[in-house]
């Protein structure tokens, strides 16, 4: 069925973070804190699954991949969600996640820049060092709590 589904390049990179979210707040709430183990589940390579959450475009095999293997999506639910549908209630809502900004791969300041002159890391792994700590920076400036 994969065949007949658009693949994401199609949606807008808001769309894609979007999915990318409810992905990643999906793979987390379903017990898989490490992308290793739900990659291993859903039958997609880690790489795949990077893309994936980080809104990068993918083909519909890895996003049905990964919605077969979430509690309460269906192969359907990715499309839905990329064209504004709502998120499934194992993820937070919408209102929970972090703000598309916090997602994007620019770099915004001095320490960034740092982080990615970082060697032996290739730049998707850079990537996830920096969305994490934006998440970190996010928290403490909106909540002074850190998330899981």
């Amino acid at each position: 069925m994969a065949d007949t589904r658009p693949h994401t390049r199609k949606y807008s990179e808001r769309a894609r973070i979007q999915l990318g979210i409810a992905v990643t707040r999906g793979r987390e709430a379903s017990g898989h804190q490490w992308r290793p183990s739900f990659a291993k589940e859903a039958k997609i390579s880690v790489r795949s699954l990077i893309k994936l959450e980080q809104g990068e475009p993918v083909g519909a095999l890895v996003y049905e991949a990964a919605a077969r293997a979430l509690p309460g999506w269906t192969e359907d639910t990715p499309v839905a969600i990329l064209e504004g549908g709502e998120i499934p209630a194992t993820t937070p809502t919408a209102a929970d996640l972090y703000p598309p900004e916090v997602y994007e791969r620019e770099p915004r300041g001095e320490v960034e820049h740092e982080m990615l002159a970082i060697r032996g890391e290739t730049d998707d792994v850079k990537w996830s060092y920096i969305i994490d700590r934006r998440k970190r920076l996010y928290d403490e400036k909106h909540s002074g709590v850190r998330r899981g």
